[in-house]
């Protein structure tokens, strides 16, 4: 499971996917691990993955990445929430009593600042991704094919079986992806 879904980053990476969709999945992905995973709305957000055209391999390698940086940028993240809830307070008072809202639990200062600052850092990200894509795949790509560690390792009979799996496996995922 794993080796198929570091087969089906580096495809992504390389073959026709769109950067756009490649970039929003990395975006997704950091977004949401901005928000704590103890809320509803971080799973709500985490099946939208599956039904959004963002390339879900990469949003889901844009959340354990985020997962990492998550508890660095808390703090901020945290005083982003409680400025919010605080400056508009009668508003939020009248959207939290409704029964549904409470259940989102955004008027916890760490949701709802990990929703916002998460959402603005988002932006950077898909900015980032889809800027470094041609790069990775016209420059980084070839070289690393090309190199002569690389030769050897694909000469390597377990190294080619897993190739050819995981060329077969790409190839059957963009097809059932249409």
């Amino acid at each position: 499971m794993i080796i198929g879904t570091i087969a089906k980053i580096l495809g992504a990476m390389y073959s026709n996917t769109r950067p756009g969709e490649i970039a929003a999945g990395a975006a997704m992905g950091v977004w949401i691990a901005c928000i704590p995973a103890s809320s509803p709305l971080f799973w709500l957000l985490f099946l939208l993955i599956f039904f959004v055209k963002v390339h879900q391999a990469i949003a889901l390698l844009g959340l354990a990445l985020g997962s990492l940086i998550a508890p660095v940028i808390a703090p901020a993240l945290h005083s982003l929430g409680l400025m919010v809830l605080t400056g508009a307070y009668p508003f939020w008072e009248s959207v939290f009593s409704n029964s549904w809202m409470a259940v989102s639990r955004l008027n916890n200062t760490l949701v709802m600042g990990g929703l916002l600052g998460g959402l603005l850092l988002s932006i950077p990200v898909y900015l980032l991704v889809r800027s470094l894509i041609p790069v990775f795949r016209e420059k980084i790509i070839p070289g690393i094919a090309a190199h002569p560690i690389t030769q050897k390792i694909y000469k390597l009979p377990l190294i080619g079986t897993l190739l050819r799996t995981a060329q077969k496996w790409h190839s059957v995922y963009q097809k059932a992806r249409g």
